[in-house]
């Protein structure tokens, strides 16, 4: 066979294996775990699992973006949100930002910027988003929703079906602080009353004596002399021990409002240390907001800002609100476009919450389609690259 008729049908060949390729059929689903907590709970957990099995050889996807929805109601109570890898996952999953409290919503982001795989075909979880829930968050059950899911690798897209989860928080048991409360007040009264009564008492026994005296001589002076001193010393020395013991026993109520008082300047300075260290994030940098890139055509837009700053997308001039969404904790958001973008534009980012604006970009216009060809031109161009190579051959052996 000459060298023209081998290339002819190679170059057939691999046009055929190719479309083979591209007709393989993918798919794929995102499920958000249900987890029960309390009031107060941290580091709760939702497990979130993906399958995933692509027929083009590519073995899986390089990007999955999707935002998980939840009741506004929930926005001022959770915090410390936080997002890691589980399973088969080999990239490293992020926040990407989230709409609270407009929207209760936080977007996720797993991706590769040099096209690498970042999720294998397979079936299990892929990452776990963590957070904690406030003392006063609101009780019963809320359903989390899997929303604008997206799986791809390079232009090829993986359908993505979806199984949304839900948060059951439970109240609080209420009697706990109640007889921490009960015993403080009770004591403090009891000891103030019973010292204030036993003073009162002590002048009684202190007149009975005086009267005594001035009653023993008038009654007999001659014959009752022998008895006059037995009684008298009896019933004194007997009264007197008594008093003297009863005021010893007022020093013990003495001392327990010298240790109440003692133990409240104690937490005096705890409050002065905390003030001291909530000044030091005053000195943080704030980054300029940035945009990763915008082309004709996008519907949405990804880039990074201060965490937990609110970023709108405007264009210049104008000062048009394309949208908005707040950062994530690493400081990376995608915001949903109110339109698409239109090449030639100017936009800009602008971090609302600092007052700082990201530098003015123009939308890139869009890459010029690949023609399409059909069978009949496959035919021609194959004719025409064998005559490019008969060509060549016969210039060669001319030579």
């Amino acid at each position: 066979m000459s060298r023209v008729k081998q290339f002819a049908v190679l170059a057939v060949s691999t046009v055929l294996l190719a479309s083979s390729a591209l007709a393989g059929t993918n798919s794929g689903s995102l499920s958000i775990g249900s987890v029960s907590a309390q009031q107060g709970d941290t580091n709760v957990q939702i497990p979130i699992s993906s399958d995933i099995a692509t027929q083009a050889g590519v073995d899986g996807v390089a990007q999955l973006t999707f935002e998980v929805l939840f009741d506004v109601s929930l926005c001022a109570h959770l915090s410390n949100l936080n997002v890691v890898t589980a399973g088969r996952t080999t990239g490293t999953p992020e926040i990407s930002g989230n709409s609270c409290p407009g929207v209760g919503s936080v977007m996720f982001n797993l991706s590769d910027a040099g096209g690498d795989v970042v999720l294998p075909d397979g079936s299990g979880q892929v990452m776990i988003w963590s957070f904690d829930i406030g003392n006063m968050a609101p009780t019963g059950p809320f359903a989390l929703t899997a929303s604008n899911v997206s799986a791809a690798f390079g232009p090829l897209s993986v359908p993505i079906s979806v199984a949304n989860g839900e948060l059951s928080i439970e109240p609080l048991a209420g009697p706990t602080a109640t007889p921490s409360d009960t015993p403080t007040d009770v004591p403090t009264a009891l000891p103030t009353d019973t010292p204030t009564a036993t003073p009162s008492d002590t002048p009684v026994p202190t007149e009975t004596p005086t009267a005594t005296q001035t009653d023993t001589p008038t009654d007999g002076p001659s014959p009752t002399p022998s008895d006059t001193p037995t009684s008298s010393p009896t019933a004194t020395i007997t009264d007197t021990p008594t008093a003297t013991e009863t005021p010893t026993e007022t020093e013990t109520p003495t001392e327990t409002p010298t240790e109440t008082s003692t133990g409240t300047p104690t937490n005096t300075p705890t409050a002065t240390e905390t003030a001291t260290v909530t000044n030091t994030p005053t000195n943080t940098p704030i980054p300029t907001p940035s945009l990763d890139d915008a082309d004709d055509g996008d519907s949405s837009l990804a880039g990074s800002a201060a965490p937990g700053s609110n970023v709108e997308i405007r264009t210049v001039p104008g000062g048009e609100v394309l949208g908005s969404a707040t950062t994530g904790g690493n400081g990376r958001f995608i915001i949903n476009l109110s339109r698409q973008l239109q090449a030639g534009e100017s936009i800009q980012a602008v971090d609302t919450t600092n007052g700082v604006s990201g530098n003015v970009i123009q939308v890139g216009a869009p890459p010029a389609p690949i023609p399409a060809v059909d069978p009949m031109g496959i035919a021609i161009l194959i004719s025409l690259m064998a005559a490019g190579l008969l060509w060549r051959v016969t210039r060669a052996r001319k030579n």
